[in-house]
């Protein structure tokens, strides 16, 4: 049987390799920007004790019902997202939030008569039939879906979200966000200061960093400045590299998408297109890194999305989404008000 932890990472990919931008919906935090009206809370009661009913709605969103199963989905997956500490209010007030954007995708999908094809069925079906045979029957494959979506039908209904958000954003701004102006994207590099380097990676060990290091100020001044440096460069890294995930990135790295990358990013944007960096070295090893030019067409890595889709996204669609949400009319029901939230939570 495949280990828990490979498995959630085959079986939990989205349906739709493009679906894998819209987990940025599900990021919890505050959803909606300053300014933009908030619904009215639910009356205090007594709270009651046990379980919410799985079949009771706990609020709805312009008439759609929230049951327990997702809004519980929702409170952990806000509970991992937002700060430690995080109280209870702050816990229900995302997972609220997190529900209106999966309902905000769905109907405007609808009115737009954006649905799952025929095809789209025909493989999210097959999907399940294979997972169900890796696990050797439906009762695994149930448990294992419930235990980080809460049912199968959770499950379901974020893949279709996640299908439905996929064409929406497509239908609005290209297939491959192409209808993003040409400023929108400038900013969405510059806001997040975006850079594009080729990086080469030693590992220390059986020689010093500081041996590592000569080697690399050598090679850097062979090619920093002179004409097919890139191309040679490019080279060097696949023959010598030492990165077990260079391979993830075939239009090298795009910096500025990950804290971790911070000190690599840095090296970069101080440096023209086309020039290398001073060898940094660190515990594990030594990086020498070119900054090459950045294009909407580059990919953050093997199979993601190109830069032109993420700026569609995070310039277009995000506020699209959040102004979808600043319409709706939640209303909330006697059992969101009895929620027990802190024993629900413990």
């Amino acid at each position: 049987m495949t280990p828990p932890v490979r498995l959630h990472r085959r079986m939990f990919t989205r349906p739709v390799r493009r679906g894998l931008l819209l987990a940025a919906l599900w990021v919890a935090g505050p959803a909606l920007p300053q300014g933009m009206p908030e619904s009215a809370g639910p009356a205090p009661v007594a709270p009651s004790r046990g379980w919410p009913s799985a079949t009771v709605p706990l609020f709805t969103v312009d008439g759609a019902p929230v049951l327990w199963p997702e809004f519980s989905y929702w409170l952990k997956h806000a509970r991992k997202a937002l700060p430690p500490g995080a109280d209870s209010a702050a816990l229900v007030r995302s997972a609220v939030e997190l529900a209106r954007k999966r309902l905000a995708l769905q109907a405007q999908a609808r009115r737009l008569g954006i649905a799952p094809s025929e095809q789209d069925l025909q493989q999210m079906q097959a999907r399940r039939d294979k997972e169900i045979r890796i696990y050797g029957g439906v009762a695994e494959y149930l448990r294992v879906v419930s235990r980080s979506y809460v049912s199968e039908q959770v499950y379901e209904d974020l893949a279709r979200a996640d299908l439905l958000g996929t064409r929406l954003l497509e239908q609005l701004y290209g297939a491959d966000g192409e209808n993003l102006p040409d400023q929108a994207f400038a900013r969405y590099v510059q806001e997040r200061q975006l850079v594009r380097a080729q990086v080469l990676f030693l590992r220390s060990g059986r020689a010093s960093a500081t041996a590592i290091a000569t080697t690399l100020r050598s090679l850097r001044a062979e090619l920093d400045g002179r004409p097919g440096a890139e191309l040679v460069f490019e080279r060097r890294v696949r023959e010598l590299g030492e990165d077990q995930a260079a391979t993830l990135y075939p239009d090298g790295r795009i910096l500025g998408l990950e804290p971790k990358d911070r000190a690599l990013h840095d090296l970069a944007a101080a440096l023209l297109p086309g020039r290398f960096a001073e060898p940094l070295v660190t515990p594990q090893g030594v990086y020498l890194l070119q900054r090459l030019p950045l294009a909407p067409e580059h990919r953050p890595e093997a199979g993601a999305p190109t830069l032109r889709y993420l700026a569609a996204y995070s310039q277009l669609f995000g506020p699209q989404l959040d102004s979808w949400i600043a319409g709706q009319q939640v209303a909330y029901s006697e059992a969101f008000a009895r929620l027990d939230l802190p024993a629900l939570l413990r």
